[in-house]
């Protein structure tokens, strides 16, 4: 499994660089550095991030430039809008099924302080294709609180981004009205078990990722979706640093999201 960090330097001209943050590989157990890098995680681990972002392959936008710099740019953004410099943490194909989310918690436990708080975001890997039961929605409900309650004990703010909906995927040109109908209910299923419990906040994040440009039909996103990204960025960005009173998290605008 393979684990990468981005987040950008800001320049004394007012621009910025990307900084990529080592790849680490867990195998067997041990996090071992990637070929493709040098240094290590502990070389940024001194340093202090208001939030992390933790993503799947939702992260990896298609353009021209590699996808580390469009994530830069977006955490960029976000840090002049909010003045909260953050950190992405990455994993392409991570799944509650496979304990991607556990590899990568244990990853940044390890590495990072604890920042003000963290958003997991978690676009659908464990129910595509559609139109079958890859997972039981009993276990979805408990690694999704399994992973919170635990990340809770080490940041003070989490929340959670699950699933999207056939429609910002596109899913309607690909598969069946009632495939489609399925997805987006187990989504929402996962959403208001999380609320219900009163310990989490979770959204689908359908509302403020409508719209985007996608490149292929597993639904990676294009750069052309650039602005609907920095913008529900700064959206989960502000839900990130809002104390935890569930009343408040799950009223608008945030139970339209």
């Amino acid at each position: 499994m393979r684990i990468s960090a981005v987040t950008f330097q800001k320049l004394s001209d007012g621009t910025h660089v990307c900084v990529r943050i080592p790849c680490m590989v867990l195998s067997d157990g041990f996090q071992k550095l990637s070929r493709e890098h040098r240094g290590s995680f502990r070389d940024f681990g001194k340093r202090d991030y208001d939030g992390i972002f933790v993503m799947d392959s939702f992260a990896i936008i298609e353009g021209p430039k590699a996808w580390e710099e469009y994530v830069a740019e977006i955490l960029f953004q976000v840090w002049k809008a909010t003045n909260m410099k953050c950190l992405a943490v990455v994993s392409g194909g991570a799944s509650f099924g496979k304990f991607s989310y556990e590899q990568m918690f244990t990853t940044i436990r390890r590495n990072f302080a604890p920042p003000r708080f963290m958003v997991w975001i978690s676009m659908g890997n464990d129910l595509y294709p559609l139109g079958y039961d890859h997972i039981r929605q009993s276990y979805l409900y408990e690694r999704t609180t399994k992973l919170l309650n635990m990340a809770s004990r080490w940041a003070p703010e989490n929340r959670m981004v699950f699933g999207g909906s056939s429609t910002v995927w596109g899913y309607l040109d690909k598969f069946s009205p009632l495939a489609c109908s399925f997805y987006d209910r187990k989504c929402i299923m996962v959403r208001e078990y999380l609320r219900t419990r009163g310990q989490h906040s979770c959204i689908t994040g359908a509302s403020i990722f409508k719209g985007m440009v996608l490149k292929d039909r597993i639904g990676h996103v294009s750069a052309e979706s650039m602005p609907i990204l920095i913008e529900g960025f700064r959206i989960l960005t502000r839900w990130g640093m809002a104390q935890s009173r569930p009343r408040l998290l799950t009223s608008w605008p945030f139970s339209r999201l």
